[in-house]
């Protein structure tokens, strides 16, 4: 491996990250916002977190079930050469992502 791509590729997974990290906390932000500013009382706002629980819970059920789950022993299985179809997809990143805003809010 090039001494370049040893540099560049842990610098270009950390903005990755960093980015990722930084659309959750907007969007959820955002949407806690949005919650508090239409909701008036404490079922309306038990309704809203309901139905932000749903989204997400549909997602990870019928879009992306390998997203189910906090990814961790996923990720040790991976590193230890075990090889899980579809694991690492963009659809199931953009649905981890989704659930993760979702449950937030």
């Amino acid at each position: 491996i090039p001494s370049l791509v040893q540099w560049v590729l842990p610098v270009v997974m950390a903005l990755g990250v960093a980015v990722t990290n930084l659309v959750i906390v907007f969007s959820s932000y955002y949407l806690i916002e949005f919650s508090s500013g239409i909701v008036g009382s404490a079922l309306s706002l038990a309704c809203f977190s309901a139905a932000m629980i749903v989204v997400a819970a549909s997602l990870v059920v019928f879009v992306s079930p390998v997203s189910a789950g906090g990814g961790l022993p996923e990720m040790k299985a991976y590193l230890n050469g075990t090889k899980i179809q579809g694991l690492f997809g963009p659809k199931d990143y953009v649905v981890r992502l989704i659930a993760t805003i979702a449950m937030v809010a």
